[in-house]
C-alpha cells in the first residue's frame, strides 16, 4: 500500500482571456480526484476524475 497515492484538488478560474472572442473558461469551477500507483521507481500510473461546473454569466 505504500505505492498508492490518493489526490484531490479544486480550481477556480476567474478570467481566462487568452483569446478575447472565446469566453468558455471564464468563471469556471473544477473539482478533481484521482488515484495513482507506483508500478516501479520510474513508472507511475494514475487515473483522475474531473467534475467541472461553468458559470457563463461573465458580464
Amino acid at each position: 500500500m505504500d505505492k498508492l497515492n490518493l489526490f484531490a484538488g479544486y480550481n477556480f478560474t476567474k478570467n481566462n482571456d487568452d483569446i478575447s472572442d472565446i469566453v468558455e473558461y471564464q468563471n469556471m469551477h473544477a473539482i478533481s480526484a484521482g488515484v495513482g500507483y507506483s508500478v516501479t521507481d520510474k513508472l507511475y500510473e494514475w487515473i483522475v476524475f474531473r467534475l467541472r461546473q461553468y458559470d457563463k454569466r461573465h458580464n
